[in-house]
């Protein structure tokens, strides 16, 4: 009997008092911080189209350079039409001061055209926004492509400031939001997925509430191999069935082994939490368990 109870007394002790390590893990995709989309600012047939992955530059050649013919004809009659109303006002500022007037409000209407429509030829030629790489799949292969206006063609990506996206599932997520508002996380390691010798460190700049079933990257979901479930009714695979925590995590250093992060990359995050008693992670495991069971 004393033995049974001091293994009883050990057990209780060991389960609910001492603390044990406890950690969560999740996954999620490596991205830029400036991304800049790119659209159509007018109508009109591309005539160049830089190559997508070169790097770009405000300072450098154009991205995108258009033509549009009937643009251009406005802008030949609007100047033709500029300086037949300059020399209708020198002729009329002596004989017909009523004409002269009328002239000058027609002159001004011209000059407003004349602004608006150059305009829009400068529309047609698209220069990059910052630094960083072209990456213009929506257009890609198409030769003289014509552009609508409003159109997306591509992005502009800062590759040299890049920050990683969780997707952390309910099962996880809200005890990660716990642990981070108590300061309770002691470290977060990063490691990229299929490439064991990649790890490195990061630090969790935010973490926003399950308030969203749209992950920031198919791979994520089960479609891409990820480990989150998925509305098999998308087409594109980026709807969970359930809303997910986002964490987003600030990269402390470049992996160890590998190089550095690329833009797309999937990361496992391992996060490391203060211990506690097993008998409070299974109490907490065993809450959320029955919560999940309700709101199905």
């Amino acid at each position: 009997v004393m033995a049974t109870l001091s293994f009883v007394v050990v057990l209780v002790v060991m389960i609910g008092m001492i603390p044990m390590p406890e950690r969560a893990r999740a996954e999620g995709v490596v991205e830029p911080r400036e991304l800049y989309f790119i659209h159509a600012g007018e109508n009109g047939v591309a005539t160049s189209v830089l190559s997508s992955g070169q790097s770009v530059d405000p300072f450098q050649e154009p991205i995108i350079c258009s033509y549009n013919p009937d643009i251009e004809a406005k802008m030949r009659r609007l100047l033709a039409e500029k300086k037949l109303v300059k020399v209708q006002i020198d002729s009329a500022f002596s004989e017909d001061q009523a004409l002269y007037m009328a002239l000058l409000d027609r002159r001004v209407a011209n000059e407003d055209r004349i602004r608006r429509t150059q305009a829009q030829l400068d529309a047609l030629t698209i220069e990059a926004p910052s630094q960083g790489e072209w990456i213009a799949k929506e257009i890609e292969g198409r030769k003289n492509p014509y552009l609508k206006r409003g159109e997306r063609l591509g992005l502009v990506a800062s590759l040299e400031n890049l920050f990683v996206r969780v997707a952390a599932s309910q099962r996880v997520g809200p005890r990660i939001a716990e642990a981070f508002e108590k300061n309770q996380i002691k470290s977060v390691e990063l490691r990229v997925r299929g490439r064991a010798d990649a790890q490195f460190t990061g630090t969790i700049e935010d973490i926003f509430p399950a308030g969203t079933k749209e992950l920031p990257s198919a791979a994520l979901g089960y479609l891409g191999g990820g480990i989150i479930a998925v509305d098999m009714d998308d087409p594109q695979g980026k709807q969970t069935r359930e809303n997910f925590f986002e964490v987003r995590i600030q990269p402390n250093e470049m992996p160890r082994i590998g190089g550095t992060l690329l833009s797309g990359q999937r990361v496992v995050a391992r996060f490391e939490m203060l211990p506690r008693p097993l008998l409070q992670q299974w109490w907490r495991f065993f809450l959320q368990m029955a919560q999940q069971r309700l709101h199905s």
